[in-house]
């Protein structure tokens, strides 16, 4: 059967050159980026549907803005006079997140802010009692899974420290039964009749889930207590061409991806048989970026590998730093584990041996905001062809 409408749209995108997309990149980001900010802004009414809740879960897919709306809700509660925290799983997103209420107004800023684990640890830290389990190697992930939470509940039980309100960012890490033990410790009222927002994507970017999947995560807060549910349902963060590329890697067809109307340059692949190979292709691809003046800072490479066993590591003559808050002049590199929550405007994803891991595919794609480069293996190749063939034909 003949490819339909939206078949050649999309085999245009993949054959196009870069000769226009290189003049028009700077444009792209400017222009683009206004139109993102200006979407933001919707995302804050959901904050006035939650005002008067005092218990709710916000869900929403990568890029509707849950980080935002988690910020803006803990200066209000700390506007307030209310003694706030503001956890999250990840350590970078931590940091950004510090960095921002470093710059307002102390008046706005949350008793606490930080990871959820730094929190416990925090606590156990405070009794003399139980210090001595920090002690010691290199923790396993049971430590943090059980031995930290339980240790923190005990400490709580002798602290007087509770919080008025508590609100989490990437929650569909942090729900369990042992870490909703340690909220319940923390906040007035507890975990039932105490204040507190949850922030997630129970769908697509529980990385970290322990054992648990979206829905039963869910089951387990409904069984807790009694919470509004709000849906966030416009993309505030990425491109058309960028949702339709998520769209179509990972399969998750949702709502807010077909939205969107921010225009922005197509999703750009590159090829490599080899590490030499690779490694050029990525120099080109930076090398193409600088001379069309994308500031450095605007560049983040992202792997699914750690820095040492990535092409980055033969990058020597090169300016690349190690992303951290502040972020400088310089282009960064993170894994897509440790970027979860943060994003940047030009996205590079390299060492992508295979689309087959399809929530930290998911993860790595929605952190562009504006422009996205792949750089992809032979058998990654391969497995594109299979899925634009089955597109094909299942639209035939």
């Amino acid at each position: 059967s003949l490819p339909s409408r939206d078949d050649i749209k999309h085999l245009a995108a993949i054959l196009r050159g870069d000769f226009d997309f290189a003049i028009s990149l700077q444009s792209h980001l400017k222009y683009s980026e206004e139109a993102i900010i200006n979407l933001t802004k919707e995302q804050f009414r959901c904050l006035d549907q939650i005002e008067d809740n005092p218990r709710c879960l916000i869900q929403g897919a990568a890029g509707t803005g849950k980080t935002l709306l988690a910020v803006e809700e803990a200066k209000r509660a700390a506007a307030q006079g209310k003694k706030t925290a503001l956890f999250c799983y990840n350590t970078n997103l931590a940091n950004w997140i510090k960095q921002h209420f470093a710059e307002i107004p102390q008046s706005l800023n949350p008793l606490f802010v930080g990871t959820f684990y730094s929190y416990m640890h925090r606590t156990v830290q405070n009794n003399q009692n139980l210090q001595h389990i920090l002690s010691g190697e290199e923790k396993s992930s049971d430590f943090y899974k059980e031995e930290l939470p339980i240790a923190a509940v005990l400490s709580l039980e002798n602290c007087n420290e509770r919080f008025d309100k508590i609100i989490v960012d990437e929650a569909q890490d942090l729900v369990s039964e042992n870490y909703l033990a340690v909220l319940d410790s923390c906040l007035l009222k507890g975990f039932e009749r105490g204040q507190w927002t949850f922030y997630g994507d129970f769908s697509q970017q529980a990385i970290y889930a322990n054992n648990l999947s979206g829905f039963e995560m869910i089951d387990l807060l409904d069984s807790k207590t009694a919470f509004i549910r709000f849906g966030l349902t416009r993309n505030c963060r990425n491109t058309k061409p960028i949702c339709n590329e998520i769209v179509f890697l990972t399969g998750f067809d949702s709502k807010q991806y077909h939205e969107t109307n921010i225009d922005g340059p197509p999703v750009n692949y590159y090829t490599y048989s080899s590490a030499e190979e690779q490694e050029n292709k990525l120099r080109g691809i930076i090398h193409n970026l600088l001379q069309n003046r994308v500031p450095p800072s605007k560049i983040t490479i992202l792997s699914p590998r750690t820095r040492q066993d990535s092409v980055v590591s033969l990058l020597e003559n090169l300016n690349i730093a190690d992303y951290g808050v502040p972020v400088g002049n310089a282009i960064t590199f993170c894994t897509i584990h440790a970027f979860k929550g943060l994003e940047n405007s030009v996205i590079i994803l390299v060492d992508m041996n295979s689309f087959a891991m399809i929530n930290l595919l998911y993860v790595g794609l929605s952190r562009a905001k504006t422009a996205l480069y792949i750089v992809m293996s032979d058998q990654a190749a391969n497995e594109y062809q299979e899925m634009l063939k089955r597109r094909i034909l299942n639209n035939g």
